[in-house]
């Protein structure tokens, strides 16, 4: 059963009808991020990050405001919260303004065994879905971009996503902002979306009503209940432009992924045992100043409205329904609250400003 329907979406959007693909044989653990690897990235743009460059882009960027008031917290945060950092040009996963060129080339070199591995996939996707092509001019980038969004959904992305939410500077960037350029170029899902994450008293309490939250890396929600281990926190988020993955990856039917620099307003925090309720902001309701535009405040009534339903269908569902479809993914991991590093800080191994390794399955970045 679906959180909500998505009838409502952007008419800008045609939905892209879904292939009939067998998954790629993509190693489980494909990503490695070597700390001590010699200067692998390719070099950091001066100018701050912006939009993806090329490609066909569905829906509105993300409201990535690098130096904006929206992205910092307008109170320090309690003692265990550790909110996440703006990052700087050289770490953020928003693709620069200069375009990706050197990022494509890097995964297309770097990566070259697990690229090949999923390429052949990805290409029949694109043929029998051309509005992912991007243009004939643009075909090559798009299929290096939805490679790197099958390598990310299909693999141990876990080390990546926490280097890019702690805003450290590594090899995880360029693969980072290719997997954003793929997912750009997606279809996306207006409505109700669930993510399940651990959160503590703490944590929750930081979800105060108005409160804006700015996430600078992957977010991942579902569509549709999604089980998960018990003990967690329910997020339900409204949503205007997070990209559907199925197409890439059909494991995962129900997943939707927030692009990072997307900034989330708080309308209901958790009561203790109820979700805590968000919903997306487009980039024209943030003014400079950080504000939220008052003539928006109707959206939030919408965006409520959908979220209410959409808690009354979780609490509905059948217990033994859930079993059934989420019971293999009960043993997964928490999802990290938005806008949050998850987790307690712990030591990290010295050099690419911090970013964790990976198991050895996988290819050095």
């Amino acid at each position: 059963m679906p959180l909500a329907p998505d009838a409502e979406a952007p008419r800008a959007q045609t939905p892209v009808p879904a292939p009939a693909v067998r998954p790629a044989p993509a190693p489980a653990r494909m990503i490695r991020l070597e700390s001590d690897s010699p200067a692998a990235a390719p070099a950091a743009p001066a100018e701050p990050a912006g939009p993806a460059d090329g490609g066909r882009t569905e829906g509105p960027a993300p409201s990535a405001v690098p130096e904006g008031p929206a992205t910092k917290a307008d109170a320090p945060a309690a003692p265990g919260v550790r909110v996440q950092p703006v990052p700087k040009a050289s770490a953020c996963a928003v693709p620069p303004e200069r375009g990706i060129a050197k990022e494509r080339d890097w995964v297309r070199r770097t990566l070259s065994t697990q690229y090949n591995a999923v390429a052949g996939t990805v290409s029949r996707v694109m043929s029998e879905s051309p509005g992912l092509r991007g243009g004939a001019r643009g075909e090559s980038d798009a299929l290096t971009d939805l490679v790197a969004v099958r390598l990310f959904l299909s693999g141990d992305n876990a080390q990546v996503s926490e280097a890019v939410r702690t805003a450290a500077v590594g090899p995880h960037v360029p693969l980072a902002r290719c997997v954003a350029a793929g997912l750009r170029r997606l279809p996306s899902y207006r409505g109700a979306a669930l993510l399940r994450a651990r959160a503590t008293a703490a944590e929750r309490a930081w979800f105060r009503e108005g409160r804006l939250v700015s996430e600078w890396s992957f977010c991942t929600a579902y569509s549709a209940p999604h089980p998960g281990p018990p003990g967690g926190t329910d997020f339900l988020i409204w949503s205007i432009t997070a990209r559907r993955t199925n197409l890439i990856d059909p494991a995962e039917p129900d997943r939707v992924v927030f692009l990072p620099g997307t900034t989330f307003k708080v309308l209901r925090p958790s009561d203790g045992e109820g979700p805590v309720l968000l919903r997306e902001l487009s980039p024209s309701e943030i003014a400079s100043d950080g504000k939220v535009d008052v003539q928006r405040v109707p959206l939030d009534e919408i965006a409520l409205d959908g979220l209410d339903r959409a808690a009354s269908a979780l609490r509905a569902d059948d217990a033994a329904e859930q079993d059934q479809r989420g019971g293999a993914r009960a043993k997964e991991r928490f999802g990290t609250p938005p806008g949050l590093i998850g987790g307690t800080p712990r030591q990290r191994p010295r050099g690419n400003g911090g970013a964790p390794s990976a198991p050895d399955e996988g290819a050095k970045l």
